[in-house]
């Protein structure tokens, strides 16, 4: 309407909202119940049970435990941290939290999860030395054609925008359409997805020096993970500078969720 200042126009605003809460009350996808007005994520009872790894600030913890027997040992890479905001255990109420995200286009989840993990978390006891860039692991094209959007993606916009540092989405690309991980054993998710990544040579040199956040959903066995930063490695190697231009990549791995399966 001409003329409307964005003052007059507040109360229709609240109108609206109030409208559509009415109708399409927003619901905790974990227990169904209607949320209560102010909570964007989970309902209270919801909340107080989502259980956490306490990783954030932990070093040593259980997952970069993993991550250090699985990544691989060269001075291109060194692994700063690695942490999730929750466990996964298939069959839990709180694995909606993640199948929501990635399958039925409740993409504010990540933005939601991520807030919520660094309300309760300052994330300079994850970052300690802050961090230069964070990209997501990327899911393979013809996955994101199927689901019309990269769920990792939208969980690093989240975490850039908490860290107040850029996102890289491009550079790195899933080149193999492996089949879902579900499907495989532990030894064998990492022949599934070996091979998987290609990163840009140039992209990979100027990491150098800098530190990298990468992001993905959840991480199981770490294979997935593993298999980027191997492909990170082999680019690195593609055009190895001399002297002390050889600097390493620092690595942290951030998820929203942790399986101990």
């Amino acid at each position: 309407m001409p003329g409307l200042s964005v003052a007059a126009g507040e109360p229709l605003r609240r109108v609206g909202e109030a409208l559509c809460s009415l109708f399409f009350p927003r619901l905790c996808p974990v227990c169904g119940r209607a949320l209560p007005e102010g909570m964007d994520l989970l309902c209270p009872d919801c909340l107080a049970r989502l259980p956490r790894t306490g990783f954030l600030p932990q070093r040593g913890n259980a997952m970069e435990e993993l991550f250090a027997g699985v990544l691989p040992l060269v001075p291109d890479v060194r692994l700063h941290s690695a942490a999730a905001f929750f466990y996964y255990k298939p069959g839990e109420p709180y694995t909606r939290l993640v199948t929501d995200l990635k399958y039925r286009h409740r993409r504010g989840l990540a933005r939601a999860l991520v807030e919520q993990m660094f309300r309760e978390c300052d994330p300079r006891l994850f970052l300690p030395g802050g961090a230069d860039v964070v990209m997501p692991v990327p899911i393979h094209w013809k996955k994101r054609g199927r689901r019309g959007y990269d769920q990792s993606a939208y969980i690093a916009r989240a975490v850039g925008r908490r860290l107040g540092i850029g996102v890289r989405e491009r550079g790195v690309r899933r080149v193999a359409d492996t089949p879902s991980q579900t499907a495989f054993s532990h030894s064998r998710r990492f022949d599934n997805v070996a091979g998987a990544f290609r990163w840009e040579t140039a992209l990979a040199e100027s990491l150098r020096g800098r530190h990298l956040v990468l992001v993905d959903d959840v991480v199981t066995s770490g294979a997935t993970v593993a298999s980027c930063v191997e492909a990170l490695c082999a680019a690195l190697s593609q055009a190895p500078p001399a002297g002390e231009g050889r600097r390493p990549v620092g690595v942290s791995i951030l998820s929203l969720a942790f399986s101990k399966g």
